[in-house]
């Protein structure tokens, strides 16, 4: 009798656990995942003012040329990973040609991207309506197109950009496109830049992947084991669960004596 009221007042005094942050590490994209490797294609209209990169035409405004508005088409390319079904993180490149006023100037940029999709708890379209950021080095040369000779030489230039997107349009489970509309400014002493690309973007997702999704829906259970424990005067007491997890198809069970209990140590094989 004395052993049933210790057991009876330990079971009482057991608290649940309180809860805590995992870090999110149980959290299971659905939307984007793993590899993202993404292109976009379009028109770009832009300005670029510079002159050649010499010490004697930097600071001199009569060698200084500009395409003022000038117009032509642009690319990206980019390769990274969705870290989470709002967050992407990876390296990309930038290119684009335009001509203006007797210019024509080429440009490319190499940098660090990041694609943001804040709206992505509101669920529908709005889970594929994202930000995008980037910032690195870029290069950028101007042609006389009468002379054919180079007009503006920025060498190496500092370059940020950020645009919107949408890439609702689904092609496959893992594949999204849609509009895009980005902004790039490229800046050394030589030349500056400003180029607006409006376009079309794919971007290709390696997951998630259906059998991922249906392994995150499975709840693990107790196997099925019944086991005689003698516990502090309390003898031939039966505990026995009855449920068996669907994801553990066999086990093997064993028990162990160990001071006067029987624990029983279970194995399981997916």
């Amino acid at each position: 009798m004395s052993g049933l009221v210790t057991i009876a007042g330990g079971a009482a005094a057991q608290t649940e656990p309180e809860a805590t942050w995992d870090g999110g590490y149980d959290v299971r994209n659905v939307r984007r995942s793993d590899l993202a490797v993404g292109v976009s294609l379009g028109w770009v209209v832009g300005n670029t003012t510079g002159t050649l990169n010499e010490t004697e035409q930097l600071n001199d405004d009569s060698y200084r040329r500009s395409t003022e508005a000038a117009v032509g088409g642009g690319a990206t390319v980019w390769l990274g990973g969705a870290l989470r079904d709002w967050f992407s993180v990876g390296v990309g490149a930038a290119f684009a040609g335009e001509a203006g006023h007797g210019l024509f100037v080429d440009q490319e940029a190499f940098h660090l991207r990041f694609d943001l999709y804040p709206l992505y708890s509101l669920g529908r379209g709005f889970r594929d309506l994202g930000v995008a950021a980037d910032f690195g080095l870029g290069l950028l040369r101007g042609i006389d197109q009468e002379a054919h000779d180079t007009a503006i030489e920025g060498g190496s230039l500092s370059s940020i950009g950020t645009g919107v997107f949408w890439e609702g349009l689904r092609l496959s489970r893992g594949c999204g496109s849609g509009p895009l509309l980005h902004f790039w400014h490229l800046d050394s002493l030589a030349a500056t830049s400003n180029t607006v690309l409006l376009g079309f973007r794919v971007t290709a997702y390696s997951g998630p992947r259906r059998r991922r999704a249906r392994e995150a829906a499975l709840v693990r259970r107790p196997m099925t084991d019944h086991a005689t424990a003698t516990t502090g005067g309390l003898e031939g007491s039966t505990v026995s669960t009855n449920q068996q997890p669907r994801w553990a198809p066999s086990c093997t069970c064993s028990t162990t004596p160990y001071r006067s209990s029987f624990l029983p140590w279970v194995g399981y094989s997916r």
